[in-house]
C-alpha cells in the first residue's frame, strides 16, 4: 500500500496508517452503510460505539485533541478547576484505553495524541444542564466523555458535577460539539 506514495505524503502522515478502504466502493454505498445499525456496537459505558472504517472515513486521524469543559456557574478558585480538570484528563483517558483495546481507530487517536504533545484546551459552560447536554451528545457520536463529580471536600457540595472530559479524538469530530463554546 505505502510503496507508491511519494515521501512528502508518508512524512505527512508520519507512519499513520489509515484503516482500508474499498477504493471501488461509492460515496452512496458509504452512506448507507454509516447510516445502517448493524454497522455500531456497544462500548462497556453503554454508549454506541461505531465501526472503525466508518469512523476513519468520517473522522481521519490527523489532528488529536482532549477538551475539558469547566462548570462557569460553580466558582471554584483556579486551584480546584486545576484539580478537577486533572481527574477529568485522567478518567476520560482510561476511558479511551478501553476503547482501544478493540478498536484500531482508537489505539491510532491514543498514539497520535501522545506523540502530538497531548493538547487539551479548557472551555466553560454555564450550567451543570449543559454539560450534561454535551456528555450526551458526545455518546451519540461514540466520542469518550468523562464528567468529574466533586467529592465535597473543600470547596462544592458533594456530587457536584464540576468538569467533562471529551476525547483525546479528532479535532473535527470534538468541534462539532464544542466550537461554540468559549476558552475558560
Amino acid at each position: 500500500m505505502y510503496k507508491n506514495r511519494n515521501k512528502k505524503e508518508k512524512r505527512k502522515k508520519r507512519g499513520k496508517k489509515l484503516n482500508k478502504t474499498n477504493e471501488e466502493e461509492g460515496e452512496e454505498q458509504e452512506s448507507d452503510w454509516i447510516d445502517d445499525d448493524s454497522e455500531e456496537d456497544q462500548n462497556e459505558d453503554g454508549s454506541k460505539r461505531i465501526k472503525d472504517e466508518v469512523l476513519t472515513i468520517q473522522y481521519p486521524i490527523q489532528d488529536v485533541k482532549m477538551v475539558l469543559i469547566v462548570r462557569e456557574d460553580l466558582k471554584m478558585g483556579k486551584g480546584k478547576v486545576g484539580a478537577q480538570c486533572g481527574h477529568a484528563t485522567l478518567g476520560v483517558y482510561k476511558q479511551v484505553q478501553k476503547y482501544a483495546k478493540d478498536s484500531e481507530y482508537w489505539q491510532k487517536v491514543l498514539s497520535n495524541w501522545s506523540w502530538e504533545g497531548q493538547k487539551k484546551i479548557c472551555l466553560k459552560v454555564t450550567s451543570e444542564q449543559e454539560l450534561l447536554d454535551l456528555q450526551s451528545k458526545a455518546k451519540e457520536k461514540s466520542i469518550p466523555a468523562y464528567v468529574v463529580a466533586d467529592a465535597g471536600l473543600t470547596q462544592i457540595k458533594e456530587g457536584s458535577l464540576t468538569v467533562c472530559g471529551l476525547g483525546p479524538a479528532p479535532t473535527k469530530m470534538i468541534n462539532i460539539l464544542t466550537g461554540h463554546l468559549k476558552l475558560l
